[in-house]
């Protein structure tokens, strides 16, 4: 019989506005490591620093650390992607600094592939869910294929928008 209260201690990713707030907390503190210089990409809780030398970028790392740290945030020594390289992963793609482009890993091709066979052998009457499921496969790895994702999906869209629910 008695009323309680609960407040969230963590922003909560799963909310649909979630990565808007976290987006918008951190574009200050973006915005102020860009007027020192340092050049850097922030999507969600993903950061990548780039510099034209390996020590260059483990100065924008430390500051970047810095910054946010004193900003409130902590970050998780285990989720470092590793020492500075031409060739890293960030957003699930391969980025090659040194021919500029954006790559699809292999194993994340075989599961786009897999969910591809799944929605064929529901034949006609395929699951929104699952439908919902490619179409989000495959504009996230839009960087490394090109805007023509977006047109040859769009039909997709408006399938899993115009279902009455999943």
């Amino acid at each position: 019989g008695e009323v309680q209260y609960w407040v969230w201690k963590v922003l909560v990713l799963g909310l649909r506005d979630a990565a808007h707030i976290y987006t918008r907390i951190n574009r200050p503190i973006m915005a102020a490591l860009r007027r020192e210089g340092v050049k850097g990409l922030i999507y969600i809780d993903d950061i990548i620093n780039m510099a034209k030398s390996k020590e260059m970028c483990l100065k924008a790392e430390a500051r970047t650390y810095e910054l946010f740290q004193a900003c409130g945030w902590l970050f998780k020594p285990s989720k470092r992607s590793g020492e500075p390289a031409q060739v890293c992963r960030f957003l699930g793609l391969n980025i090659d600094s040194r021919d500029l482009t954006f790559n699809i890993p292999e194993e994340k091709i075989l599961n786009i592939k897999s969910v591809i066979d799944k929605v064929r052998e529901q034949g006609k009457k395929v699951k929104v869910k699952l439908l919902a499921q490619l179409v989000g496969k495959l504009q996230a790895v839009r960087l490394a294929t090109g805007p023509i994702v977006a047109v040859l999906t769009r039909s997709l869209y408006h399938v899993v928008d115009s279902a009455p629910e999943f």
